[in-house]
């Protein structure tokens, strides 16, 4: 970004290096831009230094790399610019390749930065130095974001996991992250059925209604014949003395007494409906006492039991409100864990751990969850604490999928619903939702004129006993699909999975059933038949991401002494991942080549140096010095050309005296 109050240009902090002119700023990358080896070749001898950085930081090794210009890139490599200096982002030309997904030029440097220690024929024994291509900081355990490991697994190309990619995620797995990551499987496969027993067996609410005991109109009392004769004995009526069967005067005087049958009712609290005092007589002035069969009543508030959680009296309920006290004490076991993860990790990386695994979000918020039961449970809001329960099920099983992506039974199918539900649901969603809104709204101004009528008189007759609505159990009845704008978008989505009969057979009921037919064919065609199998076609590395996220979770000590068991150290006294591999002709051919390559690069170094005082920070040949220097331009038998030589003294007169002669 250009500004009129500094001369400074402005970038951005992060950019993929692409422009028309972005050519490194001095002489000599413009000239291994444009390919002019000549050119280049000629800047170098009159001073140029290919280790000078641009305002981005980039030498001219990062400009070729950004360009993928191979050859121009081997050609100042032989003339000794240096591949291991970092730009403003923190990246090497290693580390660019892996940034820009340039697959061929990343392999290609690093099979120049390797170390070959042996070859017969074609396997040979190599060692790559990790300082840049692992995500672990070889000194301190750190995790480096801008290793190379890094940037290729958690970037947009994942073509780049081969060949030293896929070797050194086998190392890593074998050496400790298969261990850590099946230690957390069966943790956590124990947590789940755990937490499957303590929610599955929890006894349920109790009801909220009970038989009504009485009411204005009716008597509910026990069918114990001794309970009865104590009721009819507290308001003066022998039973069996009388003769009476409450009837006439005697059921009379029941009703005037009733006060009395109430307040014993109250003080018993076994009574049951199940006698029917019943009236023999046809008389008018009798009254009868109807039993209410069945009639539920609602419990008061104050006498409702909110903590029936805490019974604690069977051996059983014993038994489950241990597991729960474990369950609590588990959670937070992880909660703590996920703090101690967060405090070598930072906010930045932590948060995209959680956005990169879901699962795991959604766990730890179950997890939190579970700890909020405990006051719910001290303080009876029993309510509350089973709509908490709810959710931590929920939550809790989607992070088995996590463990599921280090399986290759079902890791790619784990993959890909993540794929699917982060990016083409995502687009899916939004076309989606602006055709269901269309269709919907303009198919409910259809239904609004929707009145049904039939020829099955009884039928008819129904409907308008029943303010216009369909009776219950009328299947030849149809309602309105659509009467409201909000009922007709679900409706509308029902008919996205195939519910589309209903709507079809009311649109003839309706004031505009052509261009509601019209509508719905519509409907079908673009949102039933093409959009959604236009979703399944979009869904179509398996543990990589799970070996650097397993990674992340785990201390940067513990990191780096897991690093010294899976690493050796090369001749310049780093840390290297030692590979035998059986390489093709072409690829050893490549050795041979890389090897004069790097003579020639120290070579070069040390008449820069001696020419023009420059020093380098370049390693490459160090180990070489002994060598004989092979390069292309002497395969004639010539002497190798020093473009750092001095210029030769030209003798003019000499010169004029052969072209006299």
């Amino acid at each position: 970004m250009d500004t009129t109050e500094q001369e400074e240009v402005l970038l951005p902090l992060k950019t993929n290096y692409q422009g028309y002119v972005a050519w490194g700023e001095y002489p000599h990358n413009f000239a291994a831009v444009l390919g002019q080896e000549e050119c280049y070749r000629l800047i170098l001898a009159k001073g140029g230094n290919h280790d000078f950085q641009d305002i981005n930081g980039n030498t001219v090794a990062h400009i070729l790399v950004v360009f993928d210009n191979m050859k121009m890139f081997d050609m100042a490599v032989e003339c000794g610019a240096a591949i291991n200096i970092e730009n403003k982002m923190g990246l090497t030309p290693l580390t660019m390749a892996a940034y820009l997904a340039r697959m061929d030029m990343f392999f290609h440097i690093a099979s120049i930065e390797r170390e070959v220690y042996w070859q017969i024929g074609n396997v040979t024994c190599s060692a790559y130095p990790l300082k840049y291509l692992d995500t672990i900081h070889s000194e301190t355990g750190e995790l480096q974001v801008n290793s190379a490991l890094n940037l290729i697994v958690f970037g947009p190309n994942l073509d780049l996991i081969e060949y030293v990619i896929v070797d050194l995620l086998n190392v890593k797995y074998k050496s400790f992250i298969r261990k850590v990551f099946m230690r957390q499987f069966i943790v956590f496969l124990c947590f789940l059925l755990l937490s499957v027993f303590v929610f599955v067996t929890r006894p349920g609410p109790p009801p909220s209604t009970r038989p009504c005991d009485f009411n204005a109109t009716a008597l509910m009392y026990s069918n114990s014949t001794d309970l009865n004769s104590t009721l009819l004995g507290r308001v003066g009526l022998d039973v069996e003395g009388s003769g009476m069967d409450l009837v006439g005067s005697g059921l009379d005087y029941v009703l005037e007494n009733l006060t009395d049958f109430l307040s014993l009712l109250e003080t018993n609290s076994n009574a049951t409906a199940g006698l029917l005092l019943n009236s023999n007589s046809s008389s008018t002035n009798s009254t009868s006492l109807k039993k209410v069969s069945g009639k539920k009543c609602k419990i008061p508030e104050d006498e409702k039991d909110y903590c029936y959680l805490q019974s604690y009296e069977t051996t059983f309920e014993q038994v489950r409100v241990g597991c729960e006290m474990v369950l609590v004490v588990w959670s937070l076991g992880y909660l703590l864990s996920a703090l101690h993860e967060l405090s070598f990790l930072g906010w930045k990386m932590f948060k995209e751990n959680l956005g990169m695994c879901p699962s795991r979000c959604l766990f730890l918020t179950a997890c939190f969850l579970c700890l909020i039961c405990v006051p719910a449970r001290i303080f009876c809001y029993s309510g509350l604490e089973d709509r908490l329960s709810i959710c931590i099920m929920g939550f809790t099983g989607f992070y088995m999928l996590f463990f599921c992506r280090g399986f290759k039974l079902v890791g790619p199918m784990v993959i890909m619903i993540y794929r699917m539900l982060a990016q083409d649901l995502a687009k899916f969603g939004i076309v989606f939702f602006i055709f269901l809104m269309a269709f919907s709204q303009a198919l409910y101004m259809v239904f609004q004129s929707f009145h049904f009528t039939t020829e099955n008189d009884e039928l008819a007759a129904k409907i308008l006993e029943n303010q216009g609505n369909c009776p219950s159990g009328e299947e030849d009845c149809l309602e309105n699909p659509m009467p409201t704008p909000i009922e007709s978008i679900i409706m509308a989505f029902m008919m996205s999975n195939g519910d589309l009969d209903g709507v079809w057979q009311s649109l003839p009921f309706t004031s505009h059933a052509l261009i509601g037919k019209i509508h719905w064919a519509l409907f079908v065609m673009i949102v039933y038949l093409l959009l959604l199998n236009l979703l399944i076609a979009m869904m179509g590395d398996t543990y990589a991401k799970t070996v650097l996220i397993t990674e992340r979770g785990i201390a940067p000590k513990e990191r780096l002494r897991q690093q010294d068991a899976y690493c050796d150290i090369n001749s310049f006294g780093e840390k290297a991942l030692v590979m035998k591999q059986f390489l093709s002709d072409e690829k050893v051919e490549e050795i041979n080549e890389i090897i004069e390559m790097k003579i020639t690069h120290r070579k070069n170094i040390d008449r820069r140096r001696a020419k023009f005082g420059y020093e380098s920070v370049s390693k490459m040949g160090l180990n070489m010095v002994g060598a004989s220097v092979i390069v292309p331009d002497s395969s004639d038998g010539t002497e190798p050309e020093n473009p750092y030589e001095d210029e030769p003294t030209i003798n003019k007169s000499a010169l004029m005296g052969d072209f006299e002669q």
